[in-house]
């Protein structure tokens, strides 16, 4: 998986797809991006590979941290990027990145999960993920 950490952004895909984002300046291009990375999954009628999954938690994170200034910012993320981009994301995507959140946690039809449950790292995950899903509230 190329994980260094159990965090939304820690690991090669969340990462490239963060620093991929912070190249991007236009506020409706970075909706955008956010949003194809958050549908991948939510719309997927089989099997997500953890690539996948890793990247939409990471734009779901991403949500959160426009959202919220207090959230952390990954180092993939340029702190004056995030100043720059920090608009109140559109409604729907906060609601895909809270329907992002919860389907993570599904084990079904899901390689990231499958990972996690067979490091049993799960709780450790899902504490992880908490502070970003709340954010969306």
């Amino acid at each position: 998986m190329g994980a260094w950490d159990n965090g939304p952004f820690d690991n090669d895909d969340a990462a490239d797809f963060a620093g991929d984002i912070s190249e991007t300046a236009d506020a409706h291009r970075i909706a955008a991006q956010l949003e194809e990375a958050l549908t991948a999954v939510t719309n997927a009628d089989g099997y997500v590979e953890a690539p996948d999954m890793n990247e939409a938690l990471a734009a779901a994170a991403i949500v959160a941290v426009l959202m919220n200034p207090e959230m952390p910012v990954p180092s993939s993320l340029d702190q004056s990027w995030i100043e720059s981009a920090r608009v109140a994301p559109p409604t729907h995507l906060r609601g895909a990145a809270t329907h992002l959140f919860a389907r993570a946690l599904q084990p079904e039809d899901n390689e990231w999960y499958e990972l996690w449950a067979e490091a049993d790292l799960v709780d450790e995950v899902r504490d992880r993920m908490t502070p970003y899903a709340s954010a969306l509230a």
